[in-house]
């Protein structure tokens, strides 16, 4: 019949047992040449060699130490006798010899010209005083040039008049003094700068850095009142008291009575120009700034007595004036009175009397 299929794989079998060992095969090629090999150990020292040549001289070395000193030797012979020397330099003078004994005395001379002049001498003592000359006749009568500029207040709407023999220079307000961050600016009632030509309520600004301000919150003006009530209609020409410069010759002296008495002018001055109450000053908003007068300046006399006497005038915002009951008027008190207090009807302060002197006067 035909040949049948192989038939499926038997198991493996057991491990036989070892063969005989081959013999050796041919020489391989020459493999890659390997890596440097890790340092050897040191050799054995070799043996000596042979003496070399001589070297060449070396530098010169330094010098040495100084020796100690060597003994003293023995006395040498005289030497031979040297040949002279050159002529020495010329020596220096000798000193002065003593004074020979007195000549006998020469003949007289003949008369020399006669000699230049002589420096200018110094400046001699004064002299005694002469004696006191005669007094000179009386001169004429001269003329006071004595110009006076008089500055009235009337303390009322009305402007004042010029005493006679004065003329007006201009009419204005009654101006007391400002103050402002901290500082007061016043102004005397004697004097000119005191009666302002219009009515400002905010009469300075203050300046600094490059910049002014008119607005000043805590700035206030003051201004003598005229005696009337200050209403919310203010009007300047109502409500301040109106004052005019005047001009004029001869001297002008302020005299205080210190009673409530009014004093007479004294002699030489027997024009009355007005007659009122020695006034000395007066403060505002803060009672250690405000004005101050002279009792010997015309604006220490006023023709008016108040117990208030000023209108301030805030610097802020819009024209607001009023009469403020704090500030404060201060009036030179008459020594007659009882020092108590009294109302204004009935003022018991010092009376003044403003003179003028006349024009001719002699010198």
């Amino acid at each position: 019949g035909d040949t049948g299929s192989d038939g499926l794989q038997g198991p493996r079998g057991e491990t036989g047992e070892p063969g005989v060992r081959g013999e050796d095969g041919a020489r391989g090629d020459k493999g890659f040449q390997g890596g440097v090999g890790s340092k050897g150990d040191s050799g054995a020292p070799g043996a000596k060699g042979d003496k070399g040549d001589v070297g060449l001289q070396g530098p010169e070395g330094l010098n040495g130490q100084k020796g100690e000193g060597g003994s003293k030797g023995d006395k040498g012979n005289n030497g031979f006798s040297g040949l002279q020397g050159p002529r020495g330099p010329k020596g220096q003078p000798g000193a002065i010899g003593f004074s020979g004994e007195d000549g006998s005395k020469g003949e007289k001379g003949l008369a020399g010209s006669e000699g230049r002049p002589g420096p200018t001498g110094s400046k001699g003592d004064s002299g005694s005083p002469g004696v006191d000359g005669q007094n000179g006749e009386r001169g004429e009568d001269g003329e006071c040039s004595c110009q006076n500029k008089v500055v009235i207040h009337s303390l009322s709407p009305e402007v004042p008049s010029c005493p006679n023999g004065f003329a007006a220079e201009y009419t204005g307000y009654s101006f007391s003094f400002a103050y402002g961050y901290g500082f007061s600016l016043s102004q005397s009632l004697g004097d000119v700068g005191s009666c302002m030509a219009t009515f400002n309520h905010r009469p300075f600004v203050a300046c600094t850095g490059g910049q002014c301000d008119s607005n000043m919150r805590t700035g206030y003006s003051y201004w003598l009142s005229s005696g009337r009530p200050v209403t919310e209609e203010f009007n300047a020409s109502d409500f301040i008291s109106r004052c005019t410069v005047c001009n004029g010759l001869g001297q002008i002296k302020v005299v205080h009575s210190y009673t409530t008495s009014e004093p007479a002018c004294p002699s030489g001055h027997g024009n009355s120009l007005w007659k009122g109450y020695s006034f000395a000053g007066n403060t505002g908003v803060s009672s250690s700034f405000g004005s101050h007068e002279s009792f010997s300046d015309t604006g220490s006399c006023l023709p008016k007595f108040f117990d208030t006497l000023t209108v301030e005038c805030s610097f802020a915002g819009a024209k607001k004036c009023r009469i403020h009951t704090s500030n404060r008027a201060f009036w030179l008190a008459a020594a007659d009175s009882d020092h108590s207090f009294y109302g204004a009807g009935n003022p018991r302060t010092s009376r003044c009397n403003v003179c003028h002197g006349a024009a001719l006067v002699p010198e």
